[in-house]
């Protein structure tokens, strides 16, 4: 049997089934003694699964050598990422050092991209008077206008800062301490990503430093979902049904979208008629939501409906398609806009179905997981910067090709800047961004997000292209419970 010692040349030179690769020998498979090792003992290099990787390896060091894809590997990659992660979320706080100044109440803000929500919220929601988000305000203060389990994070700081001192002072240690609270929740996120696959620890890099960490990791709190949805999956994978559906409950309590994983799991489950983990599944995410939800509901109906009223109500709004194209000029007004997104994202819930009936094998769950809130972050009524977060551990786990996501990362750079110099003429038309300019830098957006979804789908139609499949010998790592998945 031929042993492989060279890397890869291009992500084309793959076998011709999905499970040929997978169980071919190659070098990093051997031990020193001449033995083999155990296939999941061995971690995957980057510099020999990724074309991209490779090419690039002699100026960061060479090749990952064979210590490094042992077992160990895992600890050591989430210690890269641990680093990384504090580099470029460190970067990100600096950005956001102009508006801290100020407390951010500077009104160039938008111009000098450093405005973000924790600091802005904190006094124009009642928090700095110490309000609990959903409570019944006397004095015209608007509610919080955020799920529960995310109010909740909202409001936990300001137990600690209080309601006494200079305001500016209070608004800083507000952000700072959010800022800690939301970078806890990344490395959370990038440790159940690296757990839930790992055969590929490394692909979690990928997760801790994307720029888009930087850019938006402190401009909300989405970073709660994004680390509820990675446990929720994670426990998936290890066959825990109940506790996943738990975790999908609450992170459903924080965002709506770590909902999408039950939808892929009874999608999945129809395809191999494997029910009893799904319905688990579905049982702990329904009374975790209803958990949460419920006893706010009760004593605060009017604030706990704020965020289902504005989403509702709300109209074509920035950053998404919809407005996009009302600024070329499709005349997009003349139908609502709930129906238009909703409709639009229940034709792509249809597509992606009938995506999973096509497909030669069952799709891998992350694979469907990403098309899924892609097409729901695409079609949506608003597209928020911090958006990208959602999808960041979700292509880790669907396409881990860093040029790929590089290419991703650029156009949402690009759109990040052009959204804040568009919404800066609302405060001052100088050096802002007018309609049409704006439109065009949502479609970068659209199109790099697009390029994604249009590989991840190549890899479904063609398992033999899938990278996560190919080091997995032609499985499925998020399967679960739905062995027919596998």
């Amino acid at each position: 049997m031929e042993v492989r010692t060279g890397r890869i040349a291009d992500e084309d030179r793959h076998a011709t089934s999905p499970f040929q690769a997978s169980h071919s020998m190659n070098a990093r498979e051997v031990r020193h003694d001449g033995g083999v090792a155990s296939p999941m003992a061995i971690s995957v290099a980057p510099t020999e699964d990724d074309p991209f990787v490779a090419a690039h390896a002699e100026s960061v060091g060479g090749e990952v050598g064979i210590r490094s894809q042992r077992s160990w590997g895992r600890a050591a990659a989430f210690m890269v990422g641990i680093i990384g992660a504090a580099l470029v979320f460190s970067a990100g706080i600096v950005m956001r050092a102009p508006c801290a100044a100020s407390g951010f109440e500077d009104n160039t803000a938008f111009v000098k991209l450093c405005y973000s929500d924790i600091g802005k919220l904190y006094t124009t929601r009642g928090l700095d008077k110490g309000y609990f988000p959903y409570a019944s305000r006397t004095d015209g203060t608007p509610y919080v206008e955020y799920p529960v389990l995310q109010g909740l994070l909202m409001w936990a700081p300001t137990v600690v800062v209080g309601t006494q001192g200079p305001l500016m002072d209070r608004t800083v240690r507000y952000y700072a301490i959010s800022s800690v609270a939301l970078f806890a929740l990344l490395l959370l996120a990038l440790w159940a990503t690296i757990a839930t696959s790992p055969r590929r620890p490394w692909d979690s890099v990928i997760l801790a430093v994307a720029p888009s960490i930087a850019l938006v990791g402190t401009l909300n709190w989405d970073l709660l979902p994004v680390a509820l949805l990675a446990l929720a999956v994670l426990a998936w994978t290890r066959e825990q049904p109940w506790i996943s559906g738990v975790l999908i409950g609450l992170g459903t309590a924080a965002k709506v979208y770590p909902g999408f994983l039950l939808l892929v799991l009874i999608v999945v489950a129809l395809r191999t008629k494997q029910w009893s983990g799904t319905w688990r599944a579905a049982a702990g995410a329904a009374g975790a939501w209803s958990l949460v939800n419920l006893p706010v509901a009760w004593l605060f109906p009017t604030g706990w409906g704020e965020f289902y009223r504005l989403s509702s109500q709300r109209t074509y709004d920035f950053g998404s398609l919809w407005i996009a194209l009302r600024f070329l000029g499709f005349p997009i007004d003349r139908w609502p806009a709930s129906l238009v997104a909703s409709g639009t994202f229940v034709v792509a819930l249809i597509a992606i179905a009938w995506l999973v009936w096509r497909a030669p094998v069952t799709p891998r769950i992350g694979s469907l997981l990403f098309l899924v809130v892609a097409a729901f972050c695409l079609t949506n009524k608003v597209y928020s910067p911090q958006y990208a977060l959602w999808l960041l551990p979700l292509i880790v786990l669907a396409r881990p090709r860093w040029r790929d996501v590089l290419i991703w990362q650029a156009g949402e750079a690009i759109y990040y800047m052009g959204v804040w110099l568009w919404l800066h003429h609302f405060s001052d038309d100088r050096n802002s961004l007018a309609d049409q300019p704006y439109a065009l830098l949502i479609m970068v957006h659209v199109a790099v997000t697009l390029y994604l979804v249009v590989l991840v789908v190549r890899d479904v139609l063609h398992p033999d292209r899938d990278p996560v499949r190919r080091s997995n010998h032609g499985s499925d790592p998020l399967s679960g419970d739905l062995v027919g998945a596998r």
